[in-house]
């Protein structure tokens, strides 16, 4: 009876479902009152079989980590042999695997159906489905390809015209999709799509770096269309995205191994006032000029110690310091500044983190650090000319700091020379700010108020470089980033600072190889 049921299931699904049977009974079994006898765990299999279920609809159906709806339902049968649920799912496994080799069929794509065609004669060698799905397939193999020939010369000429995704007459993209749709597995016409993708690629990344993001938008909302799983798609939004100018935006660059670079600024272009604005200046921070600055990108913080490590242990890079006789540190009041062989950018001879500047770095240190993060990121970044970094420093302001002409009230915005100062080294041969910072030396970057563009440590905590080579009067100079020269202008005073340098206009100079425990730096980024 049981064989003459299953027998007319398979004829009335047309063989979508074959039941599975068994010849004997496995369990035990009784009449009447079986409370002592086991019983099935019920519980257990409604588990089981949800478990399958997850398998199927994941089709994960005869392989899979973690198990497969095949396995898993023949464990149900195994403690519960004549379990319905368990044979419709072997059932619908069948009938999935008949339904992906005749799609397989359809497309075109023998090797994909003998793949289907085999896990179903794993599963069901007798499955009525399968001779007849194994005849279509040889007779499919058989039959010559589709002449496409002709089809594809048009689809190249359209590519090789730049008609890509649009035109009069036709396009790139329809035309290799039309291939596809006559031979599936066509090896020109997939071909064909990935040189589109890669030309939208190529033309994307040339307007960013003209500056073009308008074009750039298009290439890749065109990007978009062609493949919108494209692995270059995300880098080259979050691209668009840096250069997509909004003053006092911050903007992090992505370096090659996919980590961020330093947190940048986005400043505006504008007209103001550079030098001894206040009068009561030195002479070479005369004559006071309108100075016009493009808009660029400055560093939010400046360089610190784990930036700059990340740098030297990607590269291998020495400093001057380490190459040469070391850093000059603070000694004593008759001594001052001694060069010190062990002194570098590792121990300048204080306790610093990863998140304070880093110091004892020259001239040529800071330099080589911005070409290297050039290189990894494809942007430009240099350090920035005087005018910008004096432009960047005042934000705006006239006054003789950026918050204001009051010295004393530096150790809310800056980490400049002060009462911790002179609490630890009583014999401070020079005056302070009458404030206290909290830090003696270095402070971590951003620990005091940031000025009007959203910059911190614009004034103390370490002087920075700049790329404008010094000169006692300003000729121009200050607004060129030059190559070499023989003493470079740095800005924005130190820890070691008094008052009267701890100011927006005040220029100190230095050769590009020398370096101290008062020396830093900070980027600028180019559009």
């Amino acid at each position: 009876m049981l064989t003459g049921v299953a027998n007319q299931v398979v004829t009335e699904t047309e063989g979508f479902q074959v039941p599975w049977q068994a010849a004997s009974l496995t369990h035990r079994f009784c009449f009447g009152n079986c409370v002592q006898l086991a019983q099935s765990p019920r519980q257990d299999i409604s588990a089981l079989l949800r478990a399958c279920e997850t398998h199927f609809e994941a089709g994960r159906l005869t392989s899979g980590r973690g198990g497969n709806a095949l396995a898993c339902y023949e464990d149900v049968l195994k403690k519960d042999p004549t379990n319905a649920k368990a044979l419709a799912g072997l059932a619908k496994i069948e009938g999935r695997y008949v339904e992906l080799a005749k799609q397989a069929l359809r497309q075109r794509n023998p090797d994909k159906a003998k793949e289907h065609l085999a896990r179903l004669r794993q599963l069901n060698p007798n499955s009525p489905q399968l001779a007849a799905l194994e005849t279509q397939l040889a007779e499919n193999t058989a039959l010559p390809p589709p002449d496409v020939a002709p089809l594809l010369r048009t689809c190249e000429a359209h590519f090789n015209a730049n008609r890509l995704t649009s035109g009069r007459g036709g396009n790139a993209l329809a035309c290799y999709e039309d291939v596809l749709k006559k031979d599936p597995t066509n090896a020109k016409a997939l071909a064909g799509l990935a040189k589109i993708e890669a030309r939208y690629v190529e033309w994307a990344e040339r307007a960013l770096r003209q500056g073009k993001l308008d074009k750039a938008k298009r290439y890749l909302a065109s990007l978009r269309k062609v493949n919108p799983e494209s692995p270059q798609l995300a880098a080259l939004e979050q691209l668009i995205n840096n250069n997509t100018f909004v003053a006092g935006k911050v903007i992090r660059d992505r370096l090659k191994d996919g980590t961020l670079g330093p947190k940048m600024v986005w400043i505006p272009g504008g007209r103001f006032k550079m030098g001894d604005i206040q009068g009561g200046g030195d002479s070479d921070e005369k004559p006071v000029l309108m100075i016009s600055v493009d808009k660029f990108a400055m560093g939010k913080y400046e360089l610190t110690v784990g930036e700059f490590r990340r740098f030297v242990k990607a590269t291998g890079y020495k400093t001057d310091a380490e190459k040469g006789k070391g850093c000059y540190v603070y000694k004593n009041p008759t001594d001052f500044w001694q060069k010190e062989k062990k002194a570098n950018w590792r121990n300048p001879y204080f306790s610093q983190n990863d998140n304070h500047p880093v110091a004892c770095i020259s001239w040529n240190d800071a330099t080589a650090y911005a070409q290297w993060l050039s290189r990894q990121t494809g942007q430009h970044y240099r350090l920035p000319t005087e005018a910008e970094w004096e432009y960047a420093a005042r934000a705006g302001t006239t006054t003789s700091r950026y918050w204001g002409n009051n010295p004393d009230e530096a150790c809310r915005y800056a980490n400049v020379a002060d009462q911790s100062l002179k609490k630890k080294k009583s014999d401070w041969p020079w005056t302070i700010h009458n404030c206290t910072d909290g830090y003696v030396y270095t402070a971590p970057v951003g620990r005091f108020k940031p000025n009007a563009f959203g910059l911190f440590d614009m004034i103390g905590n370490l002087w920075e470089w700049t790329c404008s080579e010094y000169e006692s009067k300003y000729t121009g100079k200050e607004k060129r980033c030059v190559k070499s020269a023989g003493r470079f202008a740095a800005r924005g005073a130190s820890w070691s600072s008094v008052a009267g340098w701890a100011r927006s206009a005040y220029r100190i100079r230095d050769t590009p190889s020398n370096r101290s425990d008062y020396d830093g730096g900070r980027l600028a980024r180019m559009p």
